[in-house]
């Protein structure tokens, strides 16, 4: 059997397509259907039942996937100790939310590239349950994410460092002027919030409906870039991430909202497939982005 169709059923048996699969692969739908084709000639059994565009996996492809799975990750263990003192030259698939990527990947990436300056890097941005969906399927090597806790058996932690979420506004603001506010009085002015799905927007806007509350939205979007414009333009309040204005507020553009009956933290987190062998390029890419992920795991192990 060849690694080559083997990567190629778990890439069908993930997504659920042939076509998708094709996609991602690189390949013609044909070529995809040629390979898998052959797996099953081999093993003299189906792997696939066929329902139109969409195939699910057998019995017997259910047991052939984790077998597989095992193999084409010791086979990717076996090419990288080869390489080990080759410059590395794959490439890198990150998914990301929108704050992380406008506030805390530039710098990382920044390093990356001048350290590995071939390895190929894809970035793209979506909510939280998006981009844990894609990487069960594979469709990233990584993702950075900006949640509740997260956590399960189907996915390895890399870094979980929990971070302030926090009221601002411009230093001319009338409320940026008070010592003392209460979250009452926050929510009784225009609020610039980032879109509906963003999971600490979500979270805010559950606390307040729980208690009975609704806040006066005047600016969604799904642009922290965006929002601190206008807000360094003294365009109203918003409720953002500490890491995502700190520059701003030490700089005195922003002034942090000091709110004395509200408090609230998130999470961010970077997570990885934990059935997926972790490439040279995801090491170094988390040696750069959290330096201490290898003795969080190694903590993991010995609990």
């Amino acid at each position: 059997m060849e690694i080559r169709c083997m990567r190629t059923f778990l890439m069908v048996a993930d997504l659920g397509s042939f076509s998708k699969a094709a996609d991602v692969l690189g390949y013609t739908q044909s070529a995809v259907t040629v390979q898998i084709r052959q797996l099953e000639q081999e093993l003299g059994l189906p792997l696939f039942d066929r329902n139109g565009k969409c195939v699910t996996l057998t019995d017997v492809g259910r047991s052939f996937y984790d077998g597989t799975m095992q193999i084409v990750n010791e086979m990717d263990e076996l090419i990288d100790s080869t390489l080990s003192s080759k410059e590395l030259c794959g490439e890198l698939r990150i998914g990301t939310v929108e704050s992380v990527c406008s506030s805390i990947l530039p710098t990382v990436l920044t390093s990356f590239s001048k350290t590995y300056p071939k390895v190929r890097v894809s970035v793209e941005i979506g909510s939280p349950g998006e981009l844990l969906d894609q990487l069960d399927k594979n469709l990233f090597d990584a993702v950075y994410l900006l949640d509740q806790g997260i956590y399960g058996s189907k996915w390895t932690t890399i870094l979980a460092k929990p971070e302030e979420v926090i009221f601002v506004a411009s230093p001319n603001h009338p409320l940026a002027r008070q010592q003392r506010i209460t979250l009452d009085e926050v929510i009784a002015c225009p609020v610039m919030l980032t879109e509906a799905n963003v999971s600490y927007r979500r979270a805010l806007e559950n606390y307040l409906a729980a208690e009975g509350k609704d806040i006066r939205t005047h600016l969604s979007s799904a642009s922290t870039d965006l929002i601190l414009k206008v807000l360094c333009l003294g365009g109203g309040v918003s409720f953002l991430p500490e890491f995502t204005v700190r520059n701003m507020v030490t700089c005195e553009s922003l002034k942090v909202l000091n709110i004395t009956d509200f408090h609230f933290r998130i999470w961010r987190q970077i997570l990885c497939s934990s059935r997926r062998h972790i490439s040279r390029e995801m090491q170094a890419f988390f040696d750069i982005a959290a330096p201490e992920w290898k003795n969080l795991l190694t903590n993991k192990t010995c609990e």
